[in-house]
């Protein structure tokens, strides 16, 4: 009977199992389980990182086949803690991914001059370079050597290459895994490196899987998939004969003495109770002796897969491979998405087992500085709406005695010259903030914004004054919409690293409100043209939050890790709360220095105008290329940026003609929004499908605007009269379409667009989608007063272009936007790949989400705890 899902995995042996393995019968003459000898341990010349291997200290793992039946395939794996399957993926998946990577490697002068790819011979010219091929430059010396420096980043971008998305993808090795284990859908979890192994390379000394999945049940099943052929002398995986029993009892040891550690120490295999730095021993021949067991070998082919429970032991051998042939390989872990597993790999978890510590007053007060300059966004939008609608500001600026057309025109002007500021702020932003910081961008954005207020306030009647003013504030806002969502996620702790970027829109939609309510405070208390300057004054309020806020905050970890990797250190630790010597604080901040070895890596050899012409004719990026520039379109072609700025006259067209209950119904307005963002934020933002929420918000928005014109159309408000009851509806919808914005097309593409791009891609793409939005914001500012003049009575033509696009974009997103949600951002290169997006999507792989750090260093001693074989 296959195991269910209420079972446990992996299958445990029994003593009838046991006694069943001299009754093995064997499904088909070719398997050669209990026979597989290719010839005698004594001829074999294996090594360890100690000195040569025993002859008497070894065995053969027994291979099966593919068509043994599952219930034998399940009986040896619980008795021998292993499958070794031959034949278990194409043979030709694995040569191409061969050839494909010692290509991809072949400029760092790894291989044998002359020699062919898939034969990976590897060259004695240099070899300090490639030793241990598993670890970084600064782990062994070589940070100041460049051509060390090229073949690491040529072995980390590898990871992002089709070739070894396709193995990891292979659709044989899933299927495989789904019908041995019974899981339905089962998840890959690729945690480990593509590692080619030089010969006399450093090799794993002796573990199991579970000690560096603890924080978990042991649920997983990790397949070691050997890239081409791997000979006796080649070494590779070796297991400690039956030996699941001595992981459990390590285990149950473990647990027994864990009650002096931290949360942090007991999920981890380096800590102070484990010896050798996390390792049962790095002596494998003595490890063997000692318990009394033989170490199994064997010799592989391209195409075979060996399985193995997570308490299984075991090591490598040197590569002493008579050829010089490099040894390829890597090792998948899957789970049953359905059953608990190391929390380390789950989404959303990181809350729950993180150090409480972390969740501290200093982080909250670091990213809400910060978001004063989304707050400043919000204000200029909500302000500028409500000065344009007082009669002070129109008279001071000569928009009372010229035509519609004229008035509108310069009232467009006026507003969408700040768009084109931050269209400009939004290009220049990332260089600045890798050449300053992040910080003092943010810095020098409120000092901008502080000048262009200032010449704002100060205009006295002068529009050119009001234009450069709003330049200014313009490139502020430009650079303070890149920056913070960006200075924000680099400080914020995993587990709510959602909730403080969101407060970036939350701060946009609280200024919008601020500033409807000080227009209609203005207008009702104040008299003469400081009825218009103060709203405009009070842009400041912001800059000065974000300057003194920024002034004593500290600088993003991740960017000082770039350049003084001590500071960043200091930092971290301090925003954590949490001594520097502390594991957590540890953990993160190799995470933060491996991947950024990992950027330079992706970013070798590829010029900016390679990434961006990769950007339209590679398949999968030109379709993520194309969803970043165009939702963002679609997001500003909603007309909820026209609502905002122009809410004044949106409500007098709908039939409240007074100036004060315009802009009374303009601050309810910004407080609907407020509070549907708040609760998208808090409760719906990871919930909700990323399709379905565009699908159905699209659909009532547009129903919303089309109302809107009908009533305009065939029921127009009458001047000096309230409204009626058609019109109150009419004001009810705006309300409707302004709270679907946020649950859909306002923070949803955000999300979206930060999340479907390559690692190569990401700064790329994200730039581009930011630069859409800037771009399509102004040419909605800029048109929508002339719209409003020039289509129809009331400008109810207005509402219909709007309310179409709605109903256009909900069509492109049935056709063109495939479901993210649950995937990782690694997924996405496998989603986009397909010939089609729009069926359901299960993925192949699962790529880790916030890990801690393969790479440990313990009592100055370097190595990798991974399964580098």
């Amino acid at each position: 009977m296959a195991p269910t899902r209420s079972e446990p995995w992996p299958l445990e042996p029994s003593p009838a199992v046991s006694s069943q393995k001299q009754n093995v019968t064997n499904a088909m003459t070719d398997d050669m389980y209990g026979k597989y000898c290719p010839a005698e341990p004594a001829t074999l010349q294996l090594e360890s990182n100690f000195g040569p291997m025993d002859p008497e200290a070894i065995g053969y793992l027994q291979p099966t086949t593919m068509d043994t039946p599952l219930e034998e395939m399940r009986r040896r794996f619980a008795h021998d803690g292993y499958l070794f399957v031959k034949k278990c993926i194409p043979k030709e998946a694995s040569l191409e991914c061969r050839r494909a990577y010692f290509e991809h490697m072949r400029p760092s002068g790894l291989l044998k001059e002359g020699s062919d790819p898939v034969d990976g011979i590897f060259s004695h010219a240099d070899s300090r370079k490639y030793l241990p091929p598993g670890n970084l430059r600064r782990l062994f010396g070589l940070k100041d050597d460049p051509e060390s420096d090229r073949y690491v980043e040529l072995m980390i971008s590898a990871h992002e290459a089709p070739f070894y998305l396709d193995l990891c993808a292979n659709r044989e090795l899933r299927d495989f895994v789904s019908r041995f284990t019974g899981w339905a859908k089962p998840h890959m979890l690729q945690r480990t490196m593509l590692r080619a192994f030089v010969p006399d390379s450093e090799l794993t000394p002796v573990h199991y899987d579970q000690m560096y999945l603890r924080a978990g049940p042991p649920t997983s099943l990790t397949a070691w998939v050997p890239i081409g052929d791997v000979s006796l002398e080649g070494g590779g995986l070796m297991y400690l004969e039956r030996s699941t029993d001595i992981g459990r009892k390590t285990e149950g040891d473990f647990a027994k003495h864990a009650g002096n550690l931290t949360d942090e120490e007991m999920v981890s295999a380096f800590n102070k109770n484990m010896s050798d730095g996390g390792f049962l021993s790095r002596d494998t021949v003595a490890y063997g002796k000692g318990v009394r067991r033989k170490w199994l070998v064997a010799e592989y082919e391209a195409g075979d897969v060996i399985f193995h429970s997570p308490y299984m032991v075991h090591a490598s051998c040197k590569n002493k491979d008579p050829n010089s042939k490099i040894r390829l390989a890597t090792d998948l872990r899957f789970v049953d998405p359905e059953k608990p597993y190391d929390h380390k790999f789950v989404r959303n978890e990181a809350i729950k087992t993180d150090p409480p510590e972390i969740y501290n007053l200093r982080t909250v007060l670091v990213s809400l500085a910060a978001c004063s300059g989304a707050l400043l966004f919000g204000m200029d939008m909500g302000i500028i709406g409500g000065v344009l609608a007082m009669d002070t500001f129109k008279e001071q600026y000569g928009l009372t005695d010229k035509p519609d057309p004229v008035i509108a025109n310069l009232s467009s002007n006026i507003v969408s010259v700040i768009q084109a500021g931050a269209f400009a702020g939004c290009i220049i932003s990332m260089w600045l903030a890798n050449r300053i910081g992040r910080r003092l961008s943010l810095i020098f954005a409120s000092i901008l914004i502080f000048i262009g207020v200032a010449l704002q306030a100060a205009a006295s009647g002068h529009i050119a004054l009001i234009y450069v003013g709003r330049f200014i504030t313009g490139i502020a806002i430009g650079i303070a919409s890149t920056v913070n969502p960006l200075y924000v996620s680099e400080n914020a702790p995993r587990g709510i690293r959602g909730l403080l970027t969101g407060c970036y829109q939350l701060s946009i939609v609280t200024g919008m409100t601020l500033a409807f309510w000080i227009n209609y405070g203005c207008l009702i208390h104040v008299s003469g043209h400081a009825q218009y300057i103060i709203p405009l004054a009070l842009q400041a309020l912001p800059a000065i939050s974000l300057f003194f806020g920024m002034l004593f905050a500290n600088e993003s970890p991740r960017f000082l890790a770039q350049k003084t990797p001590d500071k960043a250190l200091a930092v971290l630790a301090t925003l954590r709360g949490l001594p520097a010597d502390h594991p957590y604080v540890r953990g993160e901040m190799e995470s933060i220095t491996l991947q950024l070895e990992e950027e330079r890596a992706l970013a070798f050899n590829g010029s900016g105008w390679t990434l961006v012409k990769e950007a339209f004719t590679v398949k999968s990026y030109r379709r993520r290329t194309f969803l970043c520039i165009t939702l963002m379109m679609w997001s500003n072609l909603t007309g909820t940026n026209a609502m905002t700025y122009y809410s004044p006259t949106i409500f007098k067209s709908v039939g409240l003609s007074s100036s004060q209950a315009g802009l009374l119904a303009t601050g309810v307005y910004g407080i609907v929004k407020m509070i549907s963002c708040l609760i998208f934020i808090l409760f719906v933002t990871d919930s909700l499908g990323r399709r379905k929420s565009l699908l159905w918000t699209g659909i009532v928005q547009g129903l919303a605007l089309f109302y809107v014109g009908f009533y305009i159309r065939f029921d127009p408000p009458t001047v000096d009269s309230p409204p009626g009851a058609a019109g109150y509806v009419a004001i009810v919808a705006i309300y409707i379409f302004a709270s679907m914005y946020q649950f859909g097309w306002g923070p949803v593409v955000w999300t979206y667009c930060a999340e479907i791009p390559a690692a190569r891609m990401r700064a790329l793409q994200m730039g581009m989608a930011t630069a859409s939005q800037w771009l399509f914001n102004f040419v909605v500012a800029k048109g929508t007063l002339s719209m409003f003049a020039t289509m129809g009575k009331g400008g109810f033509g207005t509402y219909f272009l709007y309310g179409s696009f709605c109903f256009i974009m909900v069509v492109f997103a049935w056709f063109f936007v495939p479901e993210t949600k649950g995937l990782s951002l690694e997924d996405m290169d496998e989603l986009f790949a397909q010939d089609s997006v729009r069926g359901k999507f299960v993925p192949t792989r699962s790529v880790l989400v916030n890990e801690e750090c393969d790479v440990k260093i313990v009592e100055d001693q370097r190595f990798d705890h991974v399964d580098r074989v």
